[in-house]
Parts: C-alpha cells; structure tokens; sequence
C-alpha cells in the first residue's frame, strides 16, 4: 500500500516541476528498465521457499552450500546484464524508439536508461536481503525494507525536484538509497562471505540447474506483472504520445488504489488455504472460496463507485487541475479491476498449493494475445480506451476462463453453482447500483443505498463464514 501512496504523492510533484510530456518520457524509461527485473529467471521467488525448508530441517551444510552458490552466481550475471543493458541503451538511442522530442537530450536518455536498468538488475539478483530473512523465517523484513527505502525516496526525490535535478539526478537518489539500505541489511553476510570454493563445481552446477529449472515458472508469473507495468506504457507511448501515456497511468494508479483496497478482503487467503488443503479439507476451503469471491467483488464495486462519484473533485484536489480527469478511461480502468478480483483470488489459492504451471501457462496466452490485438488497434486507431477494452475481454476469457476454471476442478466446484451463487447475484447487484448511479442525483443517497445492499447480500453468509472462521481458530489452537 506504501508504493501506492508514493505514487500518489510523487505523480503531482513530477508533472508539476517536470510537465506531462517530460513525466511520460521518464515513465517510459522505467517500462523499459522494468523488464530487466526478469533477469533472476523466477530464482527470487523460488530460492527463499526452498531455502526456509532446508533450515526449518536444520540442514545448515546444504543451505551455506545453495546459499554461497546463488550470491556467487548472481554477482557474475548481474555484472554481464548491466553490460547488456548498457548496449540496450545505446540501441533504443540510435533508432529512437522512445519519442523525446527535443524534450531531453539523447545523453540524458541514455545514462538514465543504464542507472534504471542497473537499479532494477540489483533489487532483482544482487539484493539479497530478503533471501536472507525470509529463510530465518522474518517474514516481515523485506517489506520492512522496502517500505524503508519508499520512505527515502519520498523525502529526496521531492527534495530533488525543487533543486532541480534532472533524469539522471533522480534516479540516481533512487539507486543510492536502494544500494545503501541493503548493504545495512546483510552487513553481517558480507563479513562471512565467501566465494564459491571451485572443487564443488560440478555440485554447485547441478544446484544452479536444478533451480532454475523449477524457478523458471516463477519468472512466468513476474512476467505478467512487468507486463502489466511495461508493455501498455512502451505501446502507448510508442503509437500515441508521452502525454498518452501519462493520461493512463494517472488513471491505473486510482484503479490501483481501489485493488489494494480489495486485498483486505483477501489477505486471509494464502496461509489458511495452505493449512487447509494440506489437511484435505476440501468443503472449507470451497466456503472460503465462494465466500471471498463475493466480498471481494461487492466491495470493489462499492468503493469504484465512490471514485466514480467523487472522480473529478479526486482529481482536482489530487493534481490541481481538471483536464487530466476522464471518466471513460477511468470506469474502463475500474473494470478491468473488477475482472481481475476474480482470477487474482483463483490464482491466489492455486498459488499457495505451488500449481504454478497453469497459472503462468495461462498468462503467458495472455500476453501474446494482448500484443497481437492491441497493436493494430493502437496503430489504425490510436486510441487509448479501444486498448484497455481488448485488456478487460481478455481478462475475461482468458485468464477468468483458464485459471478459475482450473481451481474448480481442484476442488470440484461445479459451474454452474458458481454462477447462481457468485456471478448472477453480482450481474444484479452492479446492476442496481449501476441504476442508481445513473438517476440519483444526491451522492450521498447513493452511499447509502450502496451500503445498505451490500450488507444484506454478505449477510447472506453470515453463518457460512462465521462457522469458516471459528474452524480456522480451531486449527491454530490445535497446532
């Protein structure tokens, strides 16, 4: 929630002290840096798990033995991607695929490129911190650390726009305060570091391919995530304008707001699902399914239309001026929401039982199929609400279809009960609310009614999930 609420401070700060052209042409940097994220090939997501198992199993020798592998390996691949990266640069320069219209110079371009690149090589295999607490089971620290390094970021960036620095001069603060704070937090591994003794090689080697091997669907799943981050911004900036790209993100990052407003009715999922299908219990985790799939769309309904309500005087008082607001793109981007809350919470539970595989399978399709739909049409059309409609029936039958279907086969839930019990009641609901939204003109009659209708229909699971908590509660006393 920390990075939302950076973003909401910053992207006034930058089109204030930068303008929209300049602030698209940074955004488009980041996307292009971002997919250098990719580079620990899913090994970030999946070393932790296996590393908090070799130690909760006390197998110190092995874990030293994975773990002196890794550090060795990572600092040798990110030496070689930020040599890549530099090439990256200098060909993205030459052929002028990012559009700076005399905005900055090709310099600029280039040297703030290269330090975004080597800032997200570093946070994604040279930071090793989070390897680190989540195997001594401190799950809390990598967030901790990440909230800590927002947090300078917040007071320097701004601090930073005022002096007046440039590209290079932001990211620059970015990328020292990312290095510092991650030198504090494994001060103590680097004082015991060693490099990889070489008479393990074949033993180290077979570590390395086993590993990645597994991780590699891992990187699956961080794809989509940098995709959807970076290929909308480089599409749209690339067939439309920087201040194309700046109008959508504006209005992603208030959808945004309104997704991770939604993950309080999800952040039971992932702990008790596991508990729970470890134990084969199969009928609770169907209540806890059903149960979460319909909170977490009446309440993302409830607050999208308190944004839709309140969408214009959001935007004035956010970033002091009315004519970056448009409500079509916002109610596009707000369903886009609303469609994601039902694959996210499926895949949030196959996720916890470690089937990865379909997932990942899943939206690797989708991003084939978002490229090859959407860049005709921004190309003929130039139009960023065509864009996000081929994202929204996408989400639909894709990923909706593949991965919500896959969880019901896991736990047998039969369709068609899924649609009386979850997607009729909902279709009529935002139906409802969608009437009084239309003819009521008091905003405050509408929060009203809205809060009334969204009792009664979660009353209607009162028991279930009253009867769902106390057997969770059961099960953490028992163990």
């Amino acid at each position: 929630m920390l990075s939302v609420s950076n973003q909401i401070i910053l992207i006034p700060l930058f089109l204030y002290f930068w303008g929209i052209e300049k602030y698209g042409i940074w955004l488009t940097i980041i996307a292009f840096a971002q997919w250098f994220s990719l580079v620990d090939f899913g090994i970030g997501h999946y070393l932790p798990n296996r590393l908090t198992v070799l130690k909760n199993r006390n197998k110190l020798k092995e874990y030293n033995l994975v773990f002196g592998t890794f550090i060795s390996v990572n600092i040798i691949l990110s030496l070689f991607f930020v040599c890549v990266g530099i090439i990256f640069s200098f060909v993205i320069s030459k052929y002028e695929i990012i559009n700076i219209s005399n905005i900055i110079t090709n310099y600029e371009l280039i040297i703030t490129l290269i330090l975004f690149i080597i800032y997200n090589i570093f946070q994604s295999i040279t930071s090793f911190s989070p390897i680190v607490y989540i195997s001594s089971n401190k799950y809390y620290m990598p967030s901790l650390r990440t909230n800590q390094n927002l947090l300078i970021n917040l007071i320097f960036i701004p601090l930073g726009l005022y002096i007046d620095f440039s590209f290079i001069g932001t990211i620059f603060i970015m990328l020292a305060s990312t290095i510092l704070i991650e030198l504090i937090s494994i001060r103590d591994v680097i004082k015991n570091y060693q490099f990889a003794n070489l008479k393990l090689l074949t033993l180290r080697f077979r570590i390395i391919k086993n590993y990645y091997t597994d991780g590699i669907w891992f990187m699956g799943a961080k794809l989509y995530d940098i995709n959807y981050q970076g290929i909308p911004i480089i599409l749209i900036q690339y067939f439309i304008s920087p201040s194309a790209v700046v109008l959508f993100t504006i209005h992603r990052t208030v959808a945004n707001i309104v997704m991770q407003l939604r993950k309080f009715t999800t952040n039971v999922i992932w702990r008790e699902s596991t508990i729970l299908y470890a134990n084969k219990n199969i009928d609770m985790i169907k209540n806890m399914y059903l149960f979460i799939q319909k909170s977490s769309l009446y309440f993302t309904l409830t607050i999208s239309l308190f944004v839709l309500i309140y969408g214009a005087d959001i935007f004035a008082l956010w970033l002091h001026e009315n004519n970056l607001f448009d409500m079509n793109l916002l109610i596009l981007m707000l369903i886009v929401v609303l469609v994601q809350s039902l694959w996210m919470n499926a895949e949030t539970f196959l996720f916890s039982w470690n089937n990865v595989k379909y997932v990942v399978s899943a939206k690797i399709i989708y991003i084939i199929f978002l490229l090859l739909g959407t860049i005709p049409i921004l190309y003929f059309y130039k139009n960023l609400y065509y864009f996000v409609i081929i994202n929204i029936v996408l989400n639909i039958i894709i990923l909706n279809y593949f991965i919500v279907n896959k969880l019901h086969e896991e736990i047998s839930i039969n369709n068609k009960l899924y649609f009386i019990r979850i997607i009729l009641p909902f279709l009529l609901f935002s139906s409802l609310a969608t009437i009084i939204f239309i003819f009521f003109n008091n905003q405050y009659i509408v929060q009203i009614i809205l809060i009334f209708c969204i009792l009664v229909l979660l009353s209607l699971d009162i028991k279930r999930t009253e009867n769902f908590f106390i057997n969770i509660l059961i099960l953490k006393f028992k163990k």
